[in-house]
């Protein structure tokens, strides 16, 4: 007897909401079951490995590639990242680019990494989790917020393995 199993699966995203519309948003990237592929903290800082500098090479090129995308502030982790993305499709207008969505700029990122990591033979397993987490951002001390967050997360990470997050797959 064949079972077909459906799941459940709903997005996460504000229903309705244009995500190449201008503003800011707050995107947080996980890797693929928490592995800490980008480095490790010590002392409270960020020690990028050789893929966490891949990363934070993509990270960088990202306004130089898309028109109309500023790249506010980044954090690597070792096991995700967090930046604050604004998106201004007047600016790819007037380049005749095409509008920047939300969705596709995370995409483009996380293949990239993957695409290099894997051919530089590194790793064979996937690298990121099949999401992102996303937040408008909606005014500026929200916005500031965000910021203290992204800049003294290393000073506050805890691997699941400390905070008793294990998983199991």
């Amino acid at each position: 007897m064949l079972i077909k199993m459906k799941y459940n699966r709903h997005s996460i995203r504000l229903k309705g909401y244009d995500y190449s519309q201008n503003g800011w948003y707050f995107v947080t990237v996980d890797t693929w079951r928490k592995n800490k592929y980008f480095g490790n903290i010590a002392d409270g800082k960020m020690c990028l490995n050789e893929d966490g500098l891949v990363l934070h090479e993509e990270i960088n090129n990202t306004e130089k590639i898309r028109k109309g995308v500023v790249v506010d502030i980044f954090q690597i982790m070792p096991d995700h990242f967090h930046m604050i993305l604004g998106i201004n499709p007047m600016i790819g207008a007037h380049c005749h680019a095409p509008v920047q969505k939300l969705g596709n700029i995370v995409r483009g990122i996380k293949m990239i990494v993957a695409k290099r990591m894997k051919i530089e033979g590194r790793i064979n397993t996937p690298i990121w989790q099949r999401n992102y987490y996303e937040r408008i951002i909606r005014n500026k001390w929200e916005m500031e917020r965000i910021r203290r967050y992204i800049l003294y997360n290393p000073k506050k990470y805890k691997s699941p393995c400390e905070t008793g997050a294990l998983f199991s797959y």
